[in-house]
């Protein structure tokens, strides 16, 4: 995944800066921001199955799901 990052901040050079991050990276994010935050009480989203099995036991739709259709839905769970 592609991370882009914009900021307004004048002690960086430039204002967009890009890095490509695998999914287990996002795994530990989460888990790291749950074991901070989850004790103070607040509410973190579901992290996104791993892979199309888990991810077909969550989809209740009787409609194909492509690889595609995978990656966009867990794209949009990231970002979410």
């Amino acid at each position: 995944y592609k991370i882009l990052t914009k900021t307004n901040i004048p002690a960086f050079k430039s204002k967009e800066f890009s890095t490509n991050r695998r999914f287990s990276d996002f795994l530990n994010l989460y888990e790291k921001l749950k074991e901070k935050h989850l004790v103070a009480g607040r509410i973190l989203p579901p992290a996104p199955e791993k892979d199309m099995i888990g991810m077909a036991k969550v989809k209740m739709s009787k409609e194909d799901t492509t690889p595609i259709d995978f990656l966009e839905k867990r794209k949009a769970a990231l970002q979410r």
